[in-house]
């Protein structure tokens, strides 16, 4: 249980905010370990490929911003003005460069490629842009 100060607890008791809402104290304790040990093992690795050093602050800063800029898509209508297709969806530049978390999967239909002037129909999309695309499209 997260346990508040007085003055934010009567505040939020008047609001009607209700205490259980925060995370589960019995999750909590096995969620957020794995979660620390997660960007620890991140930031060891990206310092053992990259010759730039970060500290895990820096890491853990550049993944929050991901996660925040990850909420501004924005869906985009092509064809008949009725019809949207939700896999289109335009991403903000600097999270289609941003190199964290664009997992390339692969599909069982072949789609078009979502790139500006890419003829392909790869087999491939983004798991995090949710776009169909070829490779190199976070190049």
């Amino acid at each position: 249980m997260i346990f508040l100060p007085p003055e934010v607890d009567e505040l939020t008791d008047d609001e009607g905010f209700d205490d259980s809402e925060t995370l589960d104290s019995s999750v909590r304790d096995v969620i957020c370990p794995i979660i620390c040990m997660v960007v620890a093992n991140t930031c060891v690795i990206y310092n053992m490929v990259n010759a730039e050093k970060k500290s895990i602050k820096e890491i853990r800063r550049h993944i929050a911003i991901a996660y925040l800029k990850k909420g501004n898509t924005v869906q985009i209508q092509i064809g008949i003005p009725s019809y949207t297709i939700s896999s289109r969806v335009k991403e903000i530049e600097t999270v289609r460069r941003d190199g964290v978390g664009h997992i390339i999967s692969k599909r069982e239909k072949q789609r078009r490629c979502q790139m500006q002037n890419c003829l392909g129909k790869p087999l491939t999309c983004c798991m995090k842009c949710n776009v169909t695309l070829c490779p190199k499209y976070h190049t």
